[in-house]
């Protein structure tokens, strides 16, 4: 069975994925790239995927308190036919 990923690892994972990219990511890429997230998120288990979405936000929140500037902002995509 493979060792669990610690909070630390999650947080490195996160930041190294965000500092990559040059315009706004959407969550759901977030949760498909992250190892971390994505292992419970690949699943057709609503509970795991639940999970996922409430450690990212955890940790996003947790990151942001340490000085780590991570927005939200909206984005549109489709050509600005969807947010």
């Amino acid at each position: 069975m493979p060792e669990p990923i610690t909070k630390l690892q999650r947080w490195l994972d996160l930041i190294s994925y965000l500092v990559g990219r040059r315009i706004p990511v959407a969550v759901e890429d977030v949760m498909e790239n992250v190892p971390a997230y994505a292992e419970k998120w690949h699943t057709e288990d609503e509970t795991a995927r639940a999970t996922a979405r409430r450690t990212f936000e955890r940790d996003k929140d947790e990151l942001r308190a340490l000085g780590i500037p991570i927005e939200t902002v909206r984005y549109r995509v489709n050509y600005g036919r969807e947010e």
